[in-house]
């Protein structure tokens, strides 16, 4: 489930909360766009000789972990070790965006391994319209929760115990991960699937580039010829 819509409010209008500026909750857009960065980064040094199941794990747990830092700032810990609340969200939304990109890099990298020719524009739209619906359901689901906790009118008394059971559904998918994702890397090949590009055509028959254009043009009307007289009972 998504709160964010109760947690925007509590950054910025909420009584006892850390009244956020419009400066502020722009300037987390441009520290998202660097954990992104950091994130691509990361994953093609490091990330792409591991396994897509350990991927897929470790970046659950990370998510799982930035939902738990919205807790910390909600009860207003951060302030109690000495971290500025400013510090705090700009880190912890850096931290989200950059752990987004190991759930984003491998899915693409794999589906671009087992997309059939000719589908790839279909196969990325299916993808982002699944991401879109999967965000529109959580949304729901989280207006739902929040509305069942009471978290309504200027009343917050019950968010850190949606931030808690947020942070807990973060662990539902993965058992899937161990039934969905094959045990493989990014730089392994998919078993049994062909190589990207292959077709049908006998390259050891095509014509070689030093071969002359008038014995090509030749050739091809022989092998006309000689598939007309075969359908005639004739041979070449």
């Amino acid at each position: 489930p998504s709160i964010g819509d109760p947690m925007f409010i509590w950054y910025t209008a909420a009584e006892g909360g850390p009244h956020f500026s419009p400066q502020v909750m722009g300037a987390l857009e441009g520290v998202g766009a660097v954990g992104l960065f950091c994130g691509v980064v990361i994953y093609n040094k490091y990330l792409t000789t591991v396994s897509y199941r350990r991927i897929f794990l470790l970046a659950q747990l990370g998510i799982m972990l930035y939902n738990l830092s919205d807790f910390i700032l909600v009860k207003r810990w951060n302030l109690l070790v000495g971290v500025p609340d400013v510090v705090f969200i700009l880190g912890d939304d850096a931290f989200g965006e950059l752990v987004g990109r190991f759930f984003m890099m491998p899915l693409l990298v794999l589906s671009s391994k087992v997309c059939p020719d000719n589908l790839e524009g279909t196969l990325f739209a299916m993808l982002m319209a699944l991401s879109n619906f999967g965000g529109t359901v959580g949304e729901f689901f989280g207006a739902t929760m929040t509305d069942m906790l009471g978290i309504k009118n200027g009343n917050f008394d019950m968010l850190p115990q949606a931030v808690i059971a947020k942070s807990i559904c973060r662990l539902l998918p993965i058992p899937l991960i161990y039934i969905l994702v094959p045990d493989l890397t990014p730089q392994d090949p998919i078993p049994g699937g062909d190589a990207k590009g292959s077709s049908d055509v006998n390259l050891d028959s095509a014509p070689s580039a030093q071969e002359p254009a008038a014995e090509v043009v030749g050739k091809v009307d022989s092998e006309k010829d000689c598939a007309i007289r075969w359908r005639g009972e004739e041979t070449c």
